[in-house]
């Protein structure tokens, strides 16, 4: 009977942790769902999207974002709406607005803490109206470079896939975007937290970054590795409107290419898009005048066709004699 009763315990237990960490991994992975869902292309429109649904369209290619925290106003460009219906006063409720930046655009915003963000494109991020809860959460899929204002009282967190990033006050990059195998985090000044909860919720895999150092969250075997980078503003260059890179693959900087100015990038299945480049792009300029210095230094021929750029390698010359 001892014995029975040993093993029915055993059981149980068993089963009631596999019960909660099933119940923690479903709330874990729901986290927080954008309203809009929609794959971002050349096709998509920039906007924000309000907690009631309604939908403001962004018709500049920049877009400038500002929050009043007093009064729950938002200043877009030039156009000021009222938003103060929306302010969180319950603590259980959270309204959170959103700013979706398809390929091709990019936008500036100031949250209402005075906390400064630039959205890459292909990007969404949503926000409250006010910061009105014991941390400042934000959620992001994309690129985004943030400079916190800083307060003791209330951390600044970054939600983006499965990765927390928590942060009193600082400057710091996120590179999430869905296609990407790898989220990660650059740190230029300060420190961040960057954690992910285990599979039954009972802890966190948690690293501390310092100054010139780039976490990267692997999403295949979930593992976060640091190393340092005496050249973390090459990754924060696109907010002043250039791409720096260093011993950077092919495919990567095509990436960045294709996001920015909103184009297809085609390739052979036989390119060589892991070999590595150097350089400087001006992204002021045309798509046109950027591969011309991409066909320079990585020794390609390309050719356009409206939004679709065929790119192979340079063929080497044989002199006849």
């Amino acid at each position: 009977m001892r014995k029975t009763l040993s093993w029915a315990a055993s059981i149980l237990v068993i089963i009631s942790l596999g019960t909660l960490g099933y119940y923690n991994l479903e709330n874990k992975n729901k986290g927080y769902e954008f309203a809009i869902t929609e794959t971002l292309s050349q096709n998509s429109d920039a906007k924000i999207v309000l907690p009631d649904g309604d939908e403001i369209i962004l018709t500049n290619k920049s877009s400038s974002i500002s929050l009043n925290n007093e009064e729950g106003l938002i200043n877009i460009n030039d156009s000021i709406i009222d938003l103060s219906k929306n302010i969180t006063e319950s603590s259980s409720e959270i309204k959170m607005n959103e700013v979706v930046i398809p390929f091709g655009k990019k936008s500036e915003l100031l949250l209402a803490d005075g906390t400064k963000v630039w959205l890459n494109a292909g990007s969404r991020l949503a926000f409250p109206v006010s910061f009105t809860q014991k941390n400042r959460e934000v959620y992001l899929e994309g690129e985004a470079y943030f400079e916190v204002t800083k307060n003791e009282l209330q951390p600044f967190i970054v939600h983006a896939a499965d990765l927390n990033i928590t942060v009193l006050g600082t400057h710091f990059d996120i590179s999430a975007y869905q296609t990407d195998k790898d989220i990660k985090t650059i740190l230029i000044e300060g420190s961040v937290t960057v954690s992910r909860s285990n599979i039954f919720g009972f802890g966190e895999n948690e690293v501390l970054l310092k100054p010139n150092q780039i976490a990267s969250f692997n999403k295949k075997d979930n593992s976060i590795k640091v190393f340092d980078d005496p050249n973390v503003g090459f990754y924060i260059s696109w907010t002043q409107g250039w791409m720096q890179f260093s011993h950077e693959s092919l495919k990567s900087v095509f990436d960045k290419l294709e996001r920015y100015y909103s184009v297809k990038i085609i390739v052979p299945q036989d390119f060589p898009s892991s070999e590595v480049i150097s350089g400087k792009l001006d992204l002021k300029e045309s798509v046109e005048d950027v591969m011309k210095i991409v066909e320079d230094v990585a020794k390609i021929d390309y050719r356009i066709n409206k939004n679709e750029i065929f790119v192979d390698k340079k063929l080497k010359r044989i002199n006849m004699k």
